[in-house]
Formats: C-alpha cells, sequence, structure tokens
C-alpha cells in the first residue's frame, strides 16, 4: 500500500447504525473548601463518591434481608438512578428485541464514564479548582437532574482519605473538541439548564470523508483488552476493534430505545475488513494503576496498555467505529476512566 491520498466518504451502512448513538459530554467544576491530598488515580474516587451520593440524595430502594440479618446489598429497582448508571444487571433494563450473537457473551456495559486522566496534581489547598469529565449515553440522560444533585452532594460527602469537602462550581457541556459549548449547571443561582442537555452531532461528526490510509491510535490512559481470555499487554488492531464495536452496539442495544441494531453480517464482514489492517509502528507500554475498593474493602490493580500504535488499511467501514470510540472507550473499567483513546490522521 501506498500513502497516496485517498477521499472516501464513511460507508452508509455502517454511518446508519452509528448516528443512532447519543453521547452527552459534560466537565463538572468543583473549588476544594479544605485542603486535600488525592490518590493519582482519581476516576476511580469520583466514581465511588459519585455512587454513595446519588443513594443518599435519590435511592430508596429495599436493602434484600434474610430473616431478621440484613445484608449490605440493595435490590435497585430500574426506576432507581443508582440502579440504571451504576449496576449492571441484565434484568435492570429490558434487553433489546434485535439481540445478536456477536454480544451475547458481553456484560452490560454501564451507561455513564467518568474520566479525571488530566488531573495530574495530587496535593489541592482552599480555593483550587479540580474538573472531570462525565459522559452519559443514550436514556441516560434522563437521570441528569438527579446526577447534578448528586455531584453537589458529592462535595458535602467530600473526596480523599480525610473527605476534603468540594463546592459544586459548575456544569458544562462540552463539544466534540472538548470545548466549553454550554452552562448545564450554575452554582451561583442553583439551576439546572435542561435545555442544554443537547448529545454530540455526530451527524456532523460521521459527514467528513476519509483523506488517509494511515493513521494512529493514542492509548491515553490504561486499556485493558482481552485475548483468549487473558488480559493482553499488546493490542492488534482486530483486538481493538472488536472492542469499540461490541461496545458500542452495546450501548444502542441497552440504552437507546427503539433502536435498529446492526446484525450478524454487517458485524463479520467488518472483522473481516479489521483483520486486514497493517500494523506500521508499535510504541507501547503496560503499566499498573492502584485503586481502593470500598465494596471489597481492598487495593485492586488496574493495569493496562498505553502509548501509541500506527496503521495501515482501508478505513472507509472502519473509521467511524473508531471516531465514536473516543467518546465511548474500549475494554474493561471504562466507567472510570479507562481504555480512552484518541485517533490521528497523517494529515
Amino acid at each position: 500500500m501506498t500513502d497516496e491520498p485517498v477521499n472516501q466518504m464513511i460507508a452508509p451502512d455502517v454511518r446508519a447504525y452509528l448516528t443512532q448513538l447519543r453521547i452527552y459530554r459534560f466537565q463538572v467544576v468543583y473549588q476544594f473548601q479544605e485542603s486535600a491530598h488525592l490518590p493519582p488515580f482519581k476516576g476511580s474516587m469520583f466514581r465511588g463518591a459519585l455512587g454513595a451520593a446519588l443513594i443518599r440524595t435519590s435511592c430508596s430502594c429495599i436493602k434484600k434481608s434474610k430473616g431478621s440479618q440484613d445484608f449490605d446489598v440493595t435490590a435497585h429497582e430500574q426506576y432507581c438512578s443508582f440502579g440504571y448508571l451504576f449496576q449492571n444487571e441484565p434484568n435492570l433494563v429490558a434487553q433489546a428485541e434485535h439481540w445478536t450473537t456477536n454480544l451475547a457473551n458481553m456484560q452490560k456495559p454501564r451507561p455513564m464514564m467518568i474520566n479525571a486522566s488530566s488531573q495530574i496534581q495530587r496535593q489541592y489547598e482552599i480555593g483550587d479548582r479540580i474538573s472531570i469529565e462525565l459522559m452519559l449515553f443514550g436514556d441516560a440522560i434522563e437521570h441528569m437532574p438527579l446526577l447534578v444533585l448528586a455531584l453537589k452532594e458529592l462535595g458535602e460527602i467530600g473526596v480523599g482519605s480525610h473527605r476534603a469537602k468540594l463546592k459544586l462550581i459548575q456544569v458544562g457541556r462540552l463539544d466534540e473538541l472538548g470545548n466549553w459549548a454550554a452552562v448545564v449547571y450554575d452554582g451561583r443561582d442553583d439551576t439546572i439548564r435542561v435545555e442544554h442537555l443537547l448529545p454530540l452531532p455526530l451527524d456532523d461528526i460521521l459527514s467528513h470523508p476519509v483523506t488517509t490510509e494511515t493513521l494512529m491510535i493514542r492509548y491515553m490512559t490504561p486499556t485493558r483488552l482481552k485475548s483468549e481470555g487473558l488480559l493482553s499487554d499488546k493490542i492488534s488492531f482486530a483486538m481493538l476493534f472488536q472492542s469499540a464495536y461490541r461496545r458500542i452496539v452495546s450501548l444502542l442495544a441497552y440504552y437507546h430505545s427503539d433502536s435498529q441494531l446492526p446484525d450478524v453480517a454487517l458485524y463479520d464482514q467488518l472483522m473481516k475488513e479489521a483483520k486486514q489492517i497493517e500494523p506500521v509502528t508499535e510504541l507501547t507500554q503496560w503499566i499498573e494503576l492502584e485503586r481502593y475498593s470500598n465494596r471489597q474493602k481492598q487495593k485492586m490493580n488496574l493495569g493496562g496498555v498505553v502509548g501509541m500504535s500506527t496503521f495501515r488499511g482501508d478505513w472507509q467501514r472502519l473509521i467511524a467505529i473508531l471516531l465514536l470510540s473516543q467518546w465511548t472507550g474500549i475494554g474493561k473499567s471504562t466507567v472510570f476512566g479507562l481504555g480512552q483513546i484518541k485517533v490521528f490522521f497523517d494529515n
């Protein structure tokens, strides 16, 4: 193959399915009311604190019990925001009618992601600010007003080992480039602007022609993909694409009412094309992250691949999946910011 310019539109059959996806991107801005020393990996910390705040502010579900003995497990109902956003039991959200066999062995994804990977600072003083990115998918946007209440409560609960208090300053909607597009919540007037809860414009994003044969994938946060059932420190393009495709289609299946899902034939065709993509360069490494699980009361390792890989091939039917994966993530533990990728073109 050569690197001569090409100019092809994204395949319409793939584009038709993907434009059903609704991706909502927000930035949450806090101000510290107390000094704090935070862990290097903050996504897990904020995800746990948000879950606790959501239960405190909106959950009225009943704990499971056996006789007079209560268990620390709650049977969250379908209407419960915590159950909808944080739990992945299939019975909480009805499975789509047009289920496909290529998703049969997948765990139901969560319709939310929290990413704080850009926040490398660890020591914060009173008045310092910290921003986290919040992503919602599909029908999960209906829970945004309760999420804002929980984000305020999170500040009262506090973060870090000493539960440093935070004040919610603003929540803003971000565009596809990460620029601030509109204010969703402002702490000065304590108002939620629901008219600003708009998804990314996927019709526009996927309307641009493919003008390259070579592209680079950068693994921004540790990416955890499996090969033959085991976590792999090497990522082939076929592995990457399969994970991206399965995640996007499962988000459509569970969280987009009345969405039309692609059939198995399209999946098989795309995977055949993905296996034809050639590796060019690979500059990756495996790094370990550590988080503390309050539920399991122990530290857990969250290692994954970071770095960059360059690939060459025909992208007309594959590129749309990669572009959207910049916001949906790939692999395991995307809910607190792992598996974040960026796509770069050679031109």
